[in-house]
């Protein structure tokens, strides 16, 4: 991708997107499994209904492969951005 000089030197948008999938996600498991050991951590235990934190790109393969739900954030909720919510729900969104 030939980028202006000017951006050259910042972040691409594939490494912005490999950043991104890093982020971590509640589920909603549908399988049982022990903790999983990976280069990025311990996740788990997977009992369902208790919900458990993964990264992203582990969360959108279980969600392909239907073994979990995923629990949307609290800023991605209706109507979280009415009223004089806006600010402090993206303060909070970004920690």
């Amino acid at each position: 991708m030939a980028l202006p000089p000017a951006l050259q030197s910042s972040t691409t948008p594939y490494e912005l997107e490999f950043m991104a999938m890093e982020d971590v996600l509640e589920i909603v498991p549908l399988f049982s499994m022990d903790r999983i050991r990976l280069l990025t951590g311990v996740f788990g235990p997977f009992r369902p209904p208790a919900k458990a934190k993964i990264p992203m790109w582990m969360a959108m393969d279980l969600k392909s492969r239907r073994k979990c739900h995923i629990v949307p954030p609290d800023w991605l909720t209706p109507g979280v951005f009415e009223g004089g919510n806006k600010l402090r729900v993206l303060q909070r969104a970004s920690l």
